[in-house]
């Protein structure tokens, strides 16, 4: 390219002052003296805007990742890290003032993608237009650039107005062009619409619902990415109801369902939509049900995927059995296999499905508090908790009651044990294993583990004999018993 200076045929820059970190304004005028104009895009001027925290800050200019490599070659304080060169995307790791800051910056360029929506462009073409960059990109508040050193506002799409009337709108004048290059953005598209709670153009969303079927061709690790930020969309910025003053994660959820998108992230999930169940407990469907209880439910990651799948498993179970029992276990194996195959972290899986495996325990709220004290054994004072957290979510998911005395109950029954110090796990004993093998002469190895786990038991009912000499004493009458003999 020989001039690699932006041609600007948008409207007169509106002369709107945005905050700019020290080391952009450093970066900028590095691009200036070499014939460049740095500008800032997408979250983090869009959030300027709206007045809301920033987000994340990406840079964009004519300069090619050559350009760049050569500008900073010499220089001590910015380094060049290639990330996706061949797509012109390079981090810029500047120094200052003894901190380091990392910059992600693209040149300007039209994108070409295969048939099929699959996220990645499969070809670049550099340029010098603002305007041809902007057309690229997903929505017209995300193609919003700032200019650092004439401190205006470059508004190509006509960002702006839509960010005034709180619209979620297609950088494309034609929003098929705009999703059918890359599927992942039905789900931008409800992530947006619920993180600010904007209302989504009619002609996006009908392109969303023609187009839908592209998202089975992004990967499972992005689908997962936009999942999280949806079902935790309504603390991004708390505070901020937008257009709307509803549920964030619901009406993202909605949106999804709306356009068919469900079954592209879980397959089991969506077969859940016409099912009734016993009216004099619920009023929603299946998976308005499941919708619903997720929205209840105090945000946080593994939680809310609990909630939203807690009952998966009821169409199947009723298709097969003719009844929805043991939807609970079933759906535990579900959701695992499910959430597996959208490679959702390990330990998230994990804390969900034992929720769901869960969520049953003390259905008609009898529980002795023995009992609420042993399950919080099993799984755990703080998944105790959370158990709590989603029954409360079940019952007002359910459409009838809005509060639930039993979750209550367990609540109570663990904030007793915390006060009274009983200890959460055999390592809070006030013995271990080596005192018990010293104070009766046993071999170690032996049932050690069994017999720890019995003095928990005590202390879990009864937490003022957590001491060492009343559990050793315990664990010689526990030794007589026939289970501990000599096997």
């Amino acid at each position: 390219m020989e001039n690699h200076r932006v041609k600007e045929k948008s409207k007169e820059p509106d002369k709107t002052v945005i905050p700019v970190p020290e080391h952009i304004k450093h970066l900028s005028a590095v691009f200036l003296r070499n014939g460049f104009t740095l500008y800032l895009v997408g979250g983090f001027v869009r959030n300027a805007l709206l007045s809301l925290p920033p987000s994340d800050l990406d840079a964009a200019s004519a300069a090619t990742p050559n350009d760049l490599t050569a500008m900073f070659e010499s220089s001590d304080t910015v380094s060049v890290v290639a990330k996706a060169p061949d797509f012109g995307t390079v981090e810029l790791v500047v120094k200052d003032a003894g901190k380091r800051y990392t910059v992600e910056h693209t040149t300007f360029r039209k994108d070409f993608y295969h048939e099929g929506g699959s996220h990645r462009p499969s070809a670049v073409a550099f340029t010098d237009s603002l305007e041809q960059d902007a057309l690229r990109r997903d929505f017209t508040i995300n193609g919003i650039y700032y200019d650092i050193e004439k401190q205006a506002v470059i508004d190509p799409l006509g960002g702006v107005e839509d960010l005034k009337t709180m619209t979620i709108r297609a950088a494309q004048k034609d929003p098929e062009k705009t999703l059918a290059d890359d599927g992942l953005r039905i789900m931008r598209m409800a992530r947006f619409a619920c993180e600010l709670n904007f209302k989504i153009a009619p002609d996006l969303f009908k392109a969303a619902c023609r187009y839908v079927h592209y998202l089975a061709d992004i990967t499972p690790d992005r689908k997962q990415t936009e999942l999280k930020k949806i079902l935790l969309s309504d603390i991004k910025y708390q505070g901020y109801n937008g257009a709307f003053n509803v549920s964030k994660p619901k009406r993202g959820l909605i949106i999804l369902m709306a356009a068919g998108a469900l079954k592209y992230i879980f397959p089991v999930l969506d077969e859940g939509s016409g099912v009734m169940q016993n009216k004099e407990y619920h009023i929603h469907d299946v998976l308005g049900h499941n919708i619903n209880t997720m929205a209840n439910t105090t945000p946080g990651y593994a939680l809310r995927l609990a909630g939203l799948l807690h009952d998966a498993a009821k169409p199947q179970q009723l298709k097969t059995t003719g009844k929805m029992y043991q939807h609970d276990t079933v759906g535990s194996d579900m959701a695992r296999k499910m959430l597996t195959a959208l490679r959702t972290p390990k330990p998230v899986i994990e804390h969900t499905c034992l929720l769901i495996k869960n969520h049953m325990f003390d259905l008609e709220g009898k529980a002795k508090d023995s009992t609420i004290r042993k399950k919080a054994k099993q799984i755990g004072f703080d998944h105790m908790m959370e158990l709590a957290d989603l029954r409360r979510a079940d019952v007002i998911g359910s459409g009838i009651e809005t509060e639930s005395p039993t979750s209550d109950n367990w609540i109570r029954v663990v904030n007793e044990m915390k006060d009274a110090g009983v200890p959460e796990t055999v390592r809070g004993l006030a013995v271990n294993g080596d005192d018990l093998m010293d104070a009766m002469n046993i071999p170690e190895g032996w049932k050690i583990g069994r017999l720890l786990d019995r003095l928990h038991d005590i202390t879990l009912q009864n937490p003022k004999q957590n001491t060492r000499e009343t559990l050793i004493r315990h664990a010689k009458k526990i030794i007589k018993e026939s289970e501990f003999k000599d096997d």
